[in-house]
């Protein structure tokens, strides 16, 4: 009954419609414009998503949710407050919560849409359930270009309190708090950007390729990097320790830090050649009064 309800509801009071590259779009009235804003960033993604994981021939659905109800309704599940879409397997549906409900700028909504277009683009490749999660988050991060400069200052950062999260534990990141889960992101990541400037992009390609022809996801990444699965996470760790020891200085944090202790040295070395003037000035003046009695 509670499934019939939910369906007679996005009849009645969500509007549908199917664009010609089978994107179907289901809103509320009230969110007609970021349907429409939604549809264009898919259609001008996808050509790019293609390239990694073929063409695909089924629809790809997002629900729009406005509330908290419609989110819990369509996902079927309490998820983190900090999660601000889903992508339920199967049938492929991706439940996104709207900028005004999730209180995130349309940047951010946009780049939650790439987030998940690439998780439904994956699944309908090879399922998600196939590969670990650093893989599919990872893949998603990088190519929603949610990976950015805080991404790699939050990694950095890490490294520095010795606070990285072990290859193996990254899974099942709904579990973790939001900061965790931030880091866990991150780490994932510079994973997939670790895979991309040694072995060049297409090696994803050929890793899900492998996949199809029936190969096991360590198997398939060991045939195209040339690394054992037991050395994988070796070589990850040494990309980070060359490229990623510093960048924590990048964190604004840290950069006013540097600044007040400038100014602070600054103000100092002032003060103290001020007062070295003041002290001059007082023993030429003790000298003349001296002169000046001697003479008397």
């Amino acid at each position: 009954m509670r499934l019939v309800a939910t369906i007679i509801f996005l009849v009645t009071l969500m509007v549908r419609f199917t664009l010609a590259t089978s994107i179907q779009i289901s809103r509320s009235e009230k969110y007609a414009e970021l349907g429409k804003f939604t549809e264009i960033t898919i259609c001008n993604a996808l050509p790019k998503m293609e390239k990694t994981f073929g063409k695909t021939d089924r629809p790809i659905h997002f629900i729009l949710a406005g509330s908290d109800s419609e989110f819990i309704r369509y996902t079927r599940s309490r998820l983190p407050d900090w999660v601000g879409a889903a992508t339920i397997f199967p049938p492929g549906i991706v439940v996104m919560k709207t900028p005004d409900y999730a209180h995130t700028t349309l940047r951010q909504y946009r780049t939650t849409i790439l987030h998940e277009l690439t998780h439904v683009m994956q699944g309908q490749s090879v399922p998600l359930n196939l590969t670990p999660v650093w893989f599919s988050e990872g893949l998603a991060v990088y190519l929603s270009e949610e990976f950015n400069s805080q991404s790699r200052v939050i990694v950095s950062l890490a490294m520095a309190k010795k606070r990285l999260i072990p290859l193996a534990q990254l899974s099942d990141f709904l579990r973790l708090g939001s900061s965790t889960a931030e880091l866990a992101y991150s780490e994932s990541g510079t994973l997939i950007e670790y895979l991309a400037v040694v072995y060049g992009e297409t090696l994803f390609q050929e890793i899900l390729n492998a996949m199809k022809h029936g190969k096991d996801f360590e198997t398939a990444l060991a045939l195209a990097t040339n690394i054992e699965p037991a050395d994988f996470e070796f070589h990850w760790r040494e990309y980070l320790s060359k490229n990623y020891q510093w960048v924590f200085l990048l964190d604004i944090q840290y950069i006013l830090w540097v600044v007040m202790t400038i100014l602070v040295v600054l103000a100092w070395l002032s003060i103290r050649k001020r007062n070295k003037t003041t002290i001059k000035k007082w023993d030429e003046q003790e000298q003349k009064e001296q002169i000046y009695l001697g003479k008397m």
